[in-house]
């Protein structure tokens, strides 16, 4: 995390540094490296779009044109088909009723 403004984000720190480290232990010492200050935004650009490139770099290649995979959707249905669901029949438990009233117990789901 880069928080940017030393003079806003330093105080929190040293009370963090001062209460949650020291006086109560509720965070360790590698927490406190989990950001990073800085009042330098040229800085904050270029590192973002280091971790840009490098993330770019680390993705897997991608499947060629008209692979079978290309026509998948985020959710793994395949582009213009409705996905396929279960479906449930109810029966209206009868419960020794006529057939053309609905009872008032219950419906099975098979």
């Amino acid at each position: 995390m880069i928080l940017v403004g030393s003079g806003f984000w330093g105080p929190l720190v040293e009370w963090m540094k001062r209460c949650q480290l020291k006086d109560h232990d509720y965070i360790g010492q590698e927490d406190l490296s989990l950001f990073t200050i800085t009042d330098d935004v040229s800085w904050v650009a270029g590192f973002i779009a280091e971790q840009y490139e490098r993330a770019l770099n680390e993705l897997p290649p991608q499947a060629p044109p008209g692979e079978p995979w290309d026509s998948v959707t985020a959710e793994g249905t395949m582009a213009g088909r409705t996905p396929r669901r279960a479906r449930a029949s109810v029966t209206w438990a009868a419960n020794g009723r006529s057939s053309g009233e609905k009872p008032c117990a219950r419906a099975v789901v098979m």
